[in-house]
């Protein structure tokens, strides 16, 4: 109940019994380091499938991404519109808040900066912090960077398809 979903459980417990594939047109992962799920979700027949690289801290965006995606954007185009500013600005103002918990604590100040490129940041995202990007931290850029490319989404399989495409298992 408390392990962590490996591919082998996702293979297990989803492969298909009397077809040869699932017929899943995609899947939008907001789960954190989901990336690496990718290959197993294609191998059971999923067309289009996209996770984090690490930590998602942007599951704010799967509303936006739902309403590109409903009118008939392209799976790839619907991510991309789907990382605005505004759904990164609400997670850096959660980040800044929760950062005065951490107030004189480790390496941050009496008014802790965790999205600059400070050693309170690094400090913040690498264990001291309730996100441990552990040695994935780029102490060579910022923390919001940090953030940035950990919630990074990679596509694997057709990003072109739409939700109105005709797929095979359709014919």
């Amino acid at each position: 109940m408390d392990d962590d979903i490996t591919n082998q459980d996702l293979t297990n417990e989803l492969k298909p019994e009397g077809c040869s594939e699932l017929p899943i047109r995609m899947v939008y992962s907001i789960g954190c380091y989901h990336s690496n799920m990718n290959d197993a979700w294609l191998d059971l027949g999923t067309q289009v499938v996209s996770g984090a690289t690490l930590i998602n801290f942007f599951p704010t965006q799967y509303g936006k991404f739902v309403s590109e995606w409903n009118n008939g954007k392209t799976y790839s185009t619907s991510l991309t519109n789907s990382n605005t500013a505004a759904s990164r600005t609400i997670v850096y103002a959660y980040l800044t808040v929760l950062s005065f918990t951490y107030s004189n604590q480790g390496k941050c100040s009496f008014i802790p900066n965790v999205l600059g490129k400070t050693n309170c940041a690094e400090w913040f995202f690498t264990g001291g912090g309730p996100y441990d990007l552990g040695d994935n931290y780029n102490s060579s850029i910022s923390g919001k960077a940090n953030v940035n490319q950990s919630s990074k989404k990679i596509i694997s399989g057709d990003g072109s398809i739409k939700k109105n495409t005709i797929l095979e298992w359709e014919m």
